[in-house]
């Protein structure tokens, strides 16, 4: 699926990148430079198409537009995960969502559970993973059972960096003011000065195509074209969290802290 650079020509530009070949899987590694204060701050995610093919292309397709830079750790629920994907960038921002969603990656016995360093995209429905991800801080039972809870890498170094990412603010941070096409959205991030941020992130790894070596075919109908998906607001999408959630809560009752349905977008 190509895709366009209307009606912003510097879109033509910054995201030439994306028309790259597919990506490689020979040991790829994304590895991200942030603010955290321990040893040189640096982590690295070692990215896996076997367990989520169509998960780790999106994860590269964002890379390669530099969507990482500058980005905060705006959901660091101690002992649960950290989460990830909103650029401070208006004209990343809107690219991104004008691109939509990808379809979810199959369930397969080769996929770790959710254990401390394990990498998934966060989502909201079938077929809902965007931008976001997470990180799974300890081990976490009640992750891995929706359709987006498909890991997609595991970090291999750099987990001390990961487990000193700030927790202070926990789940306070309104993520629909942090988006950028939102009006103070640089004022409201810059009231949480702890906050750790992703200062850059870089691909390592060569190899053969993921999508040819693994034989994955696109279902005809599974995905949407970026024209299809509205562009949906960041509010609409901390309602339709709040729902789920509850909707968690009454199946599941009470007894833990947090659920899978705590870290959506």
């Amino acid at each position: 699926r190509e895709r366009g650079c209307a009606p912003v020509p510097a879109n033509c530009a910054m995201f030439a990148a994306l028309a790259a070949p597919a990506f490689p899987v020979a040991r790829l590694q994304l590895t991200c430079e942030t603010s955290v204060d321990v040893g040189d701050g640096v982590f690295t995610i070692e990215l896996h198409p076997e367990w989520s093919p169509r998960g780790v292309e999106r994860v590269v397709e964002l890379q390669r537009s530099g969507f990482f830079d500058g980005m905060p750790f705006f959901r660091a629920i101690s002992g649960f995960l950290i989460q990830f994907g909103i650029t401070p960038d208006r004209e990343k921002a809107r690219y991104w969502n004008d691109a939509g969603t990808i379809a979810d990656d199959p369930r397969l016995p080769s996929q770790p559970v959710f254990t401390d360093g394990v990498v998934s995209f966060a989502g909201y429905a079938k077929d809902s993973r965007s931008t976001h991800l997470f990180i799974t801080l300890g081990t976490q039972p009640s992750l891995g059972k929706r359709p987006w809870e498909v890991p997609v890498g595991v970090i291999t170094s750099g987990i001390d960096v990961v487990h000193n990412i700030y927790t202070g603010y926990g789940d306070r941070v309104d993520q629909g003011r942090l988006s950028p096409e939102r009006a103070g959205a640089a004022e409201y991030l810059k009231s949480f000065p702890k906050m750790s941020i992703i200062k850059t992130c870089r691909l390592e790894g060569a190899g053969v195509s993921a999508r040819r070596m693994l034989d994955v075919e696109e279902p005809e109908d599974d995905l949407q074209e970026p024209a299809d998906i509205p562009a949906a607001a960041d509010e609409q999408l901390v309602e339709d969290e709040e729902e789920l959630v509850e909707e968690d809560e009454e199946e599941e009752g009470e007894g833990e802290e947090y659920d899978e349905g705590d870290y959506e977008e």
